[in-house]
């Protein structure tokens, strides 16, 4: 029997590969625009990686239609999932919509019927403030969430090369299973 547990995970940069798709979009819309290697991103809002001059050009990329809804699936991220539904009592997807959400908030749900099943749209969870959902662990990329309330999750950041300078528990969908495992072990109901 599964322990009563609640995983929330991520959806941008965790499960949708944004970085890739800002790629995309960069090349065809913008190709004078030099792109740094993905392994060597230091800032967390990806336009904040390139000169000031291009950062509105790159930040405007989101805001438009079709960019979430084409978004690649990160390798391994539908069958981490999967195991990971498999050995806990929930998963939601908690993600953040952008400010100006009229083409992302429909898209986001598009995005996850497609790749992962129109039963995953039931555990979207859309939200500014993460504090404000209740679970075990928090897999999310950005290196701080933070909100209104104090945090009742444990936050597991997944590995990306922009927050790599801290110093937190870490995932990929490659050690999904150990870390759990090892979470689950020191955890106390």
């Amino acid at each position: 029997m599964k322990k009563p547990f609640i995983a929330l995970v991520d959806l941008d940069n965790v499960i949708a590969d944004q970085l890739a798709g800002f790629y995309q979009a960069i090349a065809k819309q913008y190709p004078e625009i030099k792109l740094p290697d993905r392994n060597t991103l230091a800032e967390f809002n990806l336009e904040y990686n390139f000169p000031y001059d291009d950062q509105k050009k790159i930040k405007s990329l989101r805001l438009q239609e079709g960019f979430f809804r084409d978004l690649p699936l990160i390798e391994g991220a539908r069958e981490g999932l999967e195991r990971l539904a498999d050995q806990v009592t929930h998963v939601q997807i908690v993600t953040a919509p952008t400010w100006e959400w009229q083409f992302c908030v429909p898209e986001k749900y598009e995005w996850v019927e497609k790749h992962l099943g129109r039963d995953w749209t039931g555990k979207i969870i859309l939200t500014r403030d993460k504090t404000f959902v209740k679970g075990d662990i928090l897999i999310d990329d950005s290196p701080s969430v933070s909100g209104i309330w104090a945090q009742e999750w444990t936050h597991i950041l997944y590995d990306q090369p922009y927050n790599r300078t801290v110093d937190m528990p870490r995932v990929t969908w490659k050690t999904i299973d150990k870390v759990l495992d090892e979470w689950m072990e020191r955890r106390t109901i």
